[in-house]
């Protein structure tokens, strides 16, 4: 009740508003406490005639700024900056990302080997030709 009131008189309501939606998008304000917090503010507006009239100022100076400036803004546009490493397995100049890919592969295959001769030594379970295939399939 105090911060609502607080809120009010520094003409800071939509941005509370705005704030409290960002919250419940995010999923971590309820629905229900979302509706509870803007009629509660909304009582609480209701009831000051000066908060009230505040508000309505602050609307009229907001669609004036816009008629006159806002409107004719250009919209910004963002430049993507094309790619600068490019992909060379054989060379040293690739990516560190490419080469944590392969680094990876690789173990992968030490891994795939490794189970293979795993699966060689003991009785039960897949076949040796049945981990090949599985493997060849790209699932790990």
């Amino acid at each position: 009740q105090v911060k609502g009131k607080e809120l009010l008189d520094k003409n800071l309501y939509r941005n509370f508003i705005l704030h409290m939606c960002s919250l419940h998008d995010f999923g971590l304000l309820s629905p229900v406490a979302l509706y509870q917090t803007v009629q509660v503010l909304n009582q609480m507006l209701a009831d000051n005639a000066e908060a009230k009239e505040r508000m309505r100022e602050s609307l009229k100076a907001q669609r004036e700024h816009w008629n006159a400036v806002g409107k004719y803004q250009q919209p910004v546009v963002i430049d993507h900056k094309p790619q600068v490493a490019t992909a060379k397995l054989n060379n040293a100049e690739a990516s560190p990302s490419v080469r944590r890919k392969t680094s990876n592969l690789q173990n992968a295959n030490k891994m795939a080997s490794a189970s293979s001769n795993f699966n060689k030594t003991s009785s039960p379970g897949p076949s040796n030709a049945e981990s090949k295939r599985k493997m060849s399939s790209g699932s790990i």
